[in-house]
């Protein structure tokens, strides 16, 4: 099946930012419950450490992601717990204080807007785009491998979303799972509740954004053919389970030959 760059509602300028809060919230309390990139982790660690990175940059960070369930894996391999900082286009405010809360300032969010193909300067480390890579088309995809190839940042983009049947039945059960999942997410409001259980906007933009998201996905020949030329870092391609759903996550790993 071929990649097709289709609309996703939560990624459009006039879908509610209240919504878009909520919606990223739910897919970084379901990144708690999957634990998508555990089988990842070690190899990620392994090119942190011989890059000499000093902290994480994650881009697209959303809801925050999948951090809380992947600090406690790279501190395992890491030897300490990492620096994590996290930037978005459109900031999670509340998302990015409860993290920091939460991780006793292991974690932090920055409120200004971040472009993932146009990171500042100054923001270095290791850059992570997790779950957020398929929205981007080919040429602003290619422009993130570029910025961090121009800047010498390592870089890697995980993906849990893939075009195969098995992922896609996947997002059938999508409203089922979130409705079992929000009396844990946060912050608690009528509203939430409202979107989830009476009018269910909120399952029903997960479950179309998650078809809409295994349609965009790239495949592992569409990763490689998106580095070609981009001959300054060594690029490995990969995938794992994940390790509590039944979903294979794709991975593809950069960084600067020769070291930094």
């Amino acid at each position: 099946m071929a990649r097709m760059h289709l609309m996703e509602f939560h990624d459009q300028t006039w879908y509610p930012r209240q919504w878009r809060d909520e919606v990223t919230d739910m897919l970084a309390l379901s990144a708690d419950v999957a634990d998508p990139y555990v089988g990842v982790v070690q190899r990620i660690a392994e090119v942190f450490k011989a890059t000499g990175s000093e902290r994480f940059v994650d881009l697209c960070a959303g809801g925050t992601g999948p951090w809380r369930s992947m600090l406690p894996h790279l501190e395992r391999h890491l030897g300490r717990p990492p620096e994590v900082v996290l930037t978005d286009l459109f900031p999670n405010l509340n998302a990015f204080a409860r993290a920091e809360t939460d991780t006793v300032g292991a974690v932090r969010g920055v409120r200004e807007p971040i472009d993932a193909t146009a990171v500042p300067e100054d923001l270095t480390g290791f850059r992570t785009v997790c779950a957020a890579f398929h929205h981007f088309a080919p040429d602003l995809a290619r422009a993130i491998l570029e910025d961090a190839v121009a800047k010498r940042q390592p870089i890697v983009i995980l993906e849990m979303t893939s075009r195969t049947p098995l992922a896609m039945l996947g997002m059938a059960a999508i409203p089922f799972f979130a409705a079992a999942i929000t009396p844990w997410a946060k912050p608690m409001t009528l509203g939430r509740l409202l979107r989830t259980y009476v009018m269910p906007v909120l399952p029903a933009t997960l479950m179309v954004d998650g078809f809409v998201s295994c349609l965009r996905s790239y495949s592992p020949k569409e990763l490689r053919d998106l580095v070609v030329g981009l001959d300054a870092f060594e690029w490995e391609i990969g995938g794992a389970w994940a390790g509590r759903v039944p979903l294979r996550a794709t991975y593809l790993l950069g960084w600067p030959r020769g070291g930094r």
